[in-house]
């Protein structure tokens, strides 16, 4: 279903329901008028036939009228008898003058009786000047009908322009909040009572949701720091035990099994202080960063991963990426694109690093499109990686929406490909 404005709707039903009515109230009146102006002229015809009739019983003379004259009547004799004297009145052409040309007019036909003479009588009255006023009248109606239609258009057009400059404001406020930033939305004044109740109400949820936000935050926060000293500690003993020559080694499996669980659990909680810091604002500091010798140090660093899963890295530049943001959120954000795509890989594949003036392309060998509503998300993980916290990407969309100059986003291509990109 296709998206409208508010404003759309609004002047599409508007316009609707003014051209119906005002185009009822116009036909409506112009029949009135219609009706009103041979209404008169009907009486006036009757008028005459009663006069002429009345004239014709003393003065038979009248009678012998067989055409139209100055008159407006005509009178022929009928044969026989008992005709039916019942009055019609039509619109018809008439003949007037020696030219003969034709003229509108309203004509009265009825029978009457004189003498035992049974007689037809015609009277008609011109309609010229009242066609022309009828035809005027009808182009009045229309050019007043266009000039209303478009006056209430734009009057309410600005009205409600107007109107809705307030929900426009507190729409536009909505767009900009970010709950991770204390008292960022501002309140909207407006003159109209329902937009200040609804600004209220938001100002009311936002400032709930970020008391929510904030206590998870530190929550968070506080638990991965006081278990990252137990964790430590617990790790320490697991490598002593390991390292005792007298276990056997079904247990050596067991203490093995559990220092891999130990040590996922250090990296989640890890994950997890990294994720409460950037959202602290804990890496205010900015420099210049130069990206290209980032990733060759970020990938020799992964040497040890990339071996044991027979992962072949290749950077390709073809330019420079420079951008200005904290140096250590800069490690983090390549080396946790880059470590995600050597561990999701399969063996024996290509990884391709591609470096641009204004993006970098991560390129591994999948089978199998990720979900990009997902991907991002917090413990979102789309295989069985028992290494895998489901945290990488959900840092790295962070540290993103901490710099609007950047983006990043996932395709699919038959392999997967994240792009870092600025901003034009």
């Amino acid at each position: 279903m296709k998206e409208r404005t508010l404003k759309y709707y609004t002047y599409r039903y508007l316009l609707i329901a003014v051209l119906i009515i005002i185009a009822i109230w116009a036909a409506s009146f112009y029949w009135l008028i219609i009706k009103e102006v041979y209404d008169t002229i009907d009486k006036s015809l009757n008028n005459s036939k009663n006069r002429i009739i009345a004239n014709a019983k003393i003065d038979t003379d009248i009678l012998n009228t067989r055409e139209f004259g100055i008159g407006n009547f005509m009178i022929t004799p009928l044969p026989g008898e008992d005709y039916s004297e019942n009055i019609h009145i039509y619109s018809t052409q008439v003949n007037i003058g020696k030219l003969g040309n034709e003229y509108p007019a309203r004509m009265l036909q009825t029978i009457f009786h004189i003498n035992n003479q049974y007689f037809q009588l015609e009277v008609y009255a011109s309609t010229l000047e009242d066609d022309e006023f009828l035809q005027n009248l009808l182009l009045s109606l229309i050019v007043l009908y266009f000039s209303i239609v478009i006056s209430i258009i734009f009057i309410n057009y600005f009205v409600l322009d107007k109107a809705l400059r307030p929900f426009y404001a507190i729409l536009k406020k909505l767009k900009i909040y970010r709950i991770d930033k204390s008292n960022n939305y501002l309140s909207v004044q407006s003159p109209i009572k329902e937009f200040n109740e609804l600004d209220v109400e938001l100002y009311g949820m936002t400032q709930r949701n970020e008391k929510i936000y904030n206590y998870q935050k530190d929550f968070i926060g506080n638990a991965a720091h006081e278990l990252q000293t137990p964790l430590s500690i617990i790790s320490n003993k697991i490598e002593l035990l390991m390292e005792d020559e007298n276990i056997s080694f079904s247990i050596a499996e067991k203490i093995n099994e559990v220092y891999l669980a130990v040590y996922r659990l250090k990296n989640l909680n890890k994950s997890l202080l990294t994720l409460a810091k950037i959202s602290s604002g804990q890496f205010p500091e900015k420099k210049l960063i130069h990206f290209n010798p980032l990733i060759h140090s970020i990938v020799e660093n992964l040497t040890e991963l990339s071996d044991f899963k027979t992962a072949h890295i290749q950077i390709i530049e073809n330019g420079n990426f420079d951008f200005s943001m904290n140096e250590e959120l800069a490690h983090i954000l390549i080396f946790n694109l880059i470590k995600n795509a050597v561990t999701h890989s399969e063996k024996q594949t290509v990884i391709k690093i591609l470096i641009e003036k204004n993006s970098i392309y991560i390129q591994n060998p999948g089978k199998q499109k990720l979900d990009e509503q997902m991907i991002f998300k917090r413990f979102y993980k789309n295989n069985q990686s028992k290494s895998s916290t489901g945290l990488g990407l959900s840092i790295v969309e962070t540290i993103i929406q901490l710099y609007p100059a950047l983006s990043i986003q996932y395709q699919y291509q038959d392999k997967h490909i994240f792009a870092l990109r600025k901003r034009k």
